[in-house]
């Protein structure tokens, strides 16, 4: 049934967040939007016209 779900994509929240604390799993949304941040915003500089 769990990989019912898995496959479905109903659990991708729990497989980012995890079953633990809220603010633990926050805090990881937080870290993959700070991330996505960073990655985008270092390879837009670099290919940035000077």
């Amino acid at each position: 049934m769990k990989d019912d779900e898995i496959a479905r994509g109903e659990g991708s929240f729990e497989t980012i967040v995890g079953k633990g604390n809220v603010n633990a799993g926050i805090g990881r949304l937080l870290l993959l939007v700070v991330a996505f941040i960073v990655i985008f915003g270092t390879g837009f500089w670099l290919i940035w016209p000077n």
